[in-house]
């Protein structure tokens, strides 16, 4: 583990890389050059420009295609025991299975050891970059950001603020959320070499007060975080909202209201949003996150991935617990089958998400979203050796005469709930399967 550790290598593999109009593009016998700092120097097939730099070691993995690393966009660190649990909707869910785990993450020794778990979880499934709600306590939320920095994995976590409707175990007022929420910042923003962010959390509207996510609006524009939050998931949801903030048109409008609209706000699910309420997200340049398996497991909707990824930046997470794996190639075979149900279902002559285009979302995609196109989710020249690798056995291809959609529709099928075969954040090994 951590074998590369200040030293500089090549790899000569076979490559799947982001190329241009969302798509995926395959690379046979090229060669990655990291360099001591962990960035990538070169990418390309002239073994001549290898000769230019001053390797270590020259490894053959061409037995392997090797992937950008995976960046998940929306998931829930305290929620990971309860994969799998529950029959019910959204807002039982929470009160029967959720919230009694996040008065219990609380505890700042059980957050470390979950919040370890569920990094390690992320690493072995080739996931290099994570953005997560933690708990609404300040000690827990701290334990979460200790293990994702001995962890080595990239990570933007925020504590979930909540002011109202919720157990009172979990509830603090607008003034603590906002305090505590600065202090983790402040502790931790750009810690682990850049790797760890602070992202401002106001959970959703039925449980955060307008003063609490106006003032999360305010934080958002004078200090640049980013902003996470849940919209329009379920039909009992939107009728709640509607009830509590009757001076707002629509779900959105309650959001646009507060400031809590730019182009750092990622909003996740979005199911049920009016035409008026896209253009109101586009205007402001917001993002959408689609959250596949969670849409499923708790009958929350279908959510039209490809009519709103043609007007709005639509990212992917796994939204574990309600996703059902921290896999991200498991999520992306579930949005892949999702835009199939919803042609059949709702718009027959809607398109079909393919595999490379939920693969170009998992990573460039993702990336873009989150502002780090520059750092990590590509194998361009100088940013970060952020990437994962699995056999060709395990797909059950060779390389020869192939395509690129079968390469990546068996990468999906084939490895969506398995382990990955290793991953690497900035050049270092930090799982080997």
């Amino acid at each position: 583990m951590g074998q590369f550790r200040n030293k500089s290598y090549v790899i000569k593999s076979h490559f799947l890389k982001p190329g241009s109009d969302k798509k995926m593009e395959f690379f046979e016998n090229h060669y990655l050059a990291v360099d001591t700092e962990g960035k990538i120097r070169y990418f390309g097939i002239n073994t001549e420009s290898i000769t230019d730099y001053n390797i270590n070691e020259i490894l053959d993995k061409t037995d392997c295609i090797i992937i950008p690393g995976l960046i998940d966009l929306h998931t829930h660190i305290p929620q990971y025991p309860a994969i799998g649990l529950g029959k019910g909707t959204l807002l039982k869910w929470l009160d029967e299975y959720i919230y009694p785990l996040e008065i219990k993450f609380n505890d700042p020794e059980y957050a470390f050891s979950l919040s370890k778990m569920f990094f390690e979880e992320c690493l072995k499934y080739g996931t290099t970059t994570v953005t997560a709600y933690s708990n609404s306590s300040f000690d827990g939320t701290d334990s979460a950001f200790q293990a994702a920095f001995d962890s080595g994995i990239r990570a933007f976590i925020g504590m979930s603020m909540m002011d109202t409707n919720a157990p009172e175990l979990l509830l603090k007022s607008t003034r603590n959320n906002i305090d505590d929420s600065l202090k983790l910042a402040g502790k931790w923003h750009g810690a682990g070499e850049n790797k760890l962010k602070y992202i401002l959390t106001p959970r959703y509207a039925l449980i955060c007060s307008m003063e609490l996510m106006k003032k999360t609006g305010e934080v958002s524009r004078k200090d640049g975080f980013y902003i996470q939050t849940h919209l329009a998931e379920n039909i009992d949801e939107l009728k709640k909202v509607a009830g509590m903030f009757p001076q707002c048109n629509t779900y959105t409008d309650v959001y646009h209201q507060a400031g809590m609209l730019n182009e750092k706000t990622l909003l996740a699910h979005c199911i049920y949003l009016s035409d008026y309420e896209i253009e109101l997200i586009k205007s402001n340049n917001s993002n959408v996150v689609h959250c596949p398996s969670s849409n499923r497991f708790l009958k929350s909707g279908i959510f039209p991935f490809m009519n709103i990824n043609e007007l709005i930046h639509v990212g992917i997470g796994s939204d574990v617990a309600g996703g059902t794996s921290l896999s991200m190639l498991h999520e992306l075979k579930e949005a892949v089958e999702t835009s199939k149900t919803y042609q059949l279902i709702h718009d027959h002559t809607s398109e079909v998400l393919s595999s490379g285009e939920a693969l170009w979302t998992a990573t460039k995609g993702n990336a873009d979203i989150l502002g780090i196109s520059n750092i990590t989710g590509d194998f361009k020249t100088g940013v970060d050796a952020d990437f994962a690798t699995v056999k060709l056995e395990r797909m059950g291809i060779e390389i020869g005469n192939i395509s690129l959609d079968t390469i990546t529709s068996k990468l999906l099928y084939l490895l969506g709930n398995k382990y990955v075969d290793s991953t690497y954040i900035k050049g270092k090994l930090l799982f080997s399967n």
